[in-house]
């Protein structure tokens, strides 16, 4: 309502200048001033934002020399209100606490573009402050902003959300709105005259996620997809903390136990440059060795989920194969689906038509026949997809020349490198037929093979 009656008075000034230079030109009543198109454009979006584009204007070297010298001295000449002005808009004097005394001293009161200066640079220093010296900028800052009585839109919008703006809490104040409200980034800054290249935005942003993941066990799906799919992938949001807030939802009972929470994680992870799948790209995930471990445990529950249902036909799976291994997933220390030429494609096209990220998979030199290698440390089992194909049990001593290109991405197995009769012969490594015949005997077969000689627990 104030800004309506500002402007109201300001229209009317603005009737009576014009009656004034009618009368001071001696022009006919009935004349007009014509201006120019571009300035018109510019009258109508003036205010819009603060008037700054990703650089701020400098002072040049002499004001900065000249400002330096009264630092230093009270002897030096006084700066001019122009010089004032620009030291404003520079980000190394306008975030110096000793520049803001001399602005007290001086009973300085920033204009429109000095004080859209202090508050940018503010903002885009935000981080990189000391607290006691930020504390000491927000509180002239608050003064200067409430005692402002200009028409700039960026300056009357914070005003009227001054604890959004400046103060310690101000970033955690809008990020809780921006989670809550759920909105796109760019246009919510905006609404609050806020540039996205500051620290200050990068800490709001960091603040909308922290307030999802800290809520995580009992927000709604929609949340989470918008955390991963819109903050976690703004270019915004500081990396370190995408990281950790990744970790800290990964680690949490939620994401553990409910599978649509979990999928929201790992289409963003797998689908990140940062990240990717951990058993391949291990760089993204130094310093989260806990978060990776239970990522990778997914992603085995993945590719079992994978092998079984994809590659093979649900219908095929006579032998119980896939909830028996399910029931062994929390000894597992790794997995690898090796795909045959058709079944790599069929896949592919399949995860693709439903928008699913694609885990890392590795490559088997034969026309129609896939593997699956489950690794519990002290054995591998090779399992195959074609019946009435057995599996195969590889100690460790063995499996550590076997397996050594585990995850290479370039590297083409062979079925014949994954079925090793000979070793078998000569009883150092074992084959397990899956018989059918009372209640599916190869899994206690195979129990009692992995707990009594390869020592796994017998799950319950």
């Amino acid at each position: 309502m104030s800004e309506t009656v500002n402007l109201a008075d300001a229209f009317a000034a603005l009737q009576q200048l014009e009656k004034h230079v009618k009368r001071s030109a001696h022009q006919p009543p009935d004349w007009v001033p014509r201006f120019p198109p571009k300035l018109s454009r510019l009258v109508q979006s003036w205010g819009n934002i603060p008037p700054f584009k990703r650089l701020l204007a400098p002072a040049d070297e002499v004001i900065l020399q000249k400002w330096q010298r009264c630092r230093e001295s009270n002897d030096t000449p006084e700066l001019s209100s122009h010089e004032i002005s620009r030291l404003c808009q520079h980000p190394t004097s306008a975030t110096d606490p000793v520049f803001y005394r001399y602005l007290a001293r001086r009973h300085y009161s920033p204009p429109t573009y000095a004080l859209l200066g202090l508050v940018y640079t503010y903002h885009a220093r935000w981080c990189s402050l000391a607290s006691g010296n930020r504390r000491s900028l927000e509180e002239a800052l608050e003064a200067f902003l409430r005692t402002y009585r200009g028409f700039s839109k960026a300056l009357r919008r914070w005003q009227e959300c001054l604890d959004h703006i400046i103060g310690s809490e101000a970033p955690l104040r809008l990020g809780r709105n921006l989670a809550d409200e759920r909105s796109t980034p760019e246009p919510f800054a905006a609404a609050y005259a806020l540039h996205t290249n500051t620290e200050f935005w990068a800490e709001a942003l960091a603040q909308a996620a922290e307030h999802i993941v800290h809520r995580i066990e009992r927000v709604p799906i929609s949340q989470l997809e918008y955390l991963t799919q819109t903050l976690f992938g703004d270019s915004g949001m500081p990396k370190s903390r995408v990281k950790e807030l990744l970790a800290k939802a990964i680690l949490s009972g939620r994401c553990d136990a409910d599978e649509a929470a979990r999928s929201q994680i790992i289409s963003f992870a797998l689908g990140s440059t940062e990240f990717g799948d951990p058993r391949v790209h291990q760089a993204g995930w130094v310093g989260v060795e806990a978060a990776r471990e239970r990522f990778i445990s997914w992603l085995s529950r993945e590719d079992i989920k994978l092998f079984f249902d994809l590659v093979i036909d649900r219908s095929s799976d006579r032998q119980g194969r896939k909830p028996y291994w399910l029931t062994w997933l929390p000894q597992l220390k790794r997995t690898r689906v090796l795909l045959s030429r058709y079944d790599q494609d069929r896949v592919r096209l399949w995860l693709r038509s439903r928008n699913e990220q694609i885990p890392s998979y590795g490559l088997l030199d034969a026309p129609d026949t896939s593997a699956f290698l489950l690794d519990f440390g002290s054995v591998v089992i090779v399992e195959f997809s074609k019946s009435p194909n057995a599996s195969y049990l590889y100690p460790r001593a063995i499996a550590n020349d076997l397996f050594r290109d585990f995850y290479q991405q370039n590297h083409r197995w062979t079925v014949q490198e994954l079925k090793r009769r000979d070793l078998v012969e000569q009883e150092a490594a074992r084959r397990l037929v899956h018989r059918r015949y009372h209640h599916n005997q190869w899994q206690d077969e195979m129990t009692g093979l992995l707990t009594r000689h390869y020592r796994l627990l017998r799950p319950e």
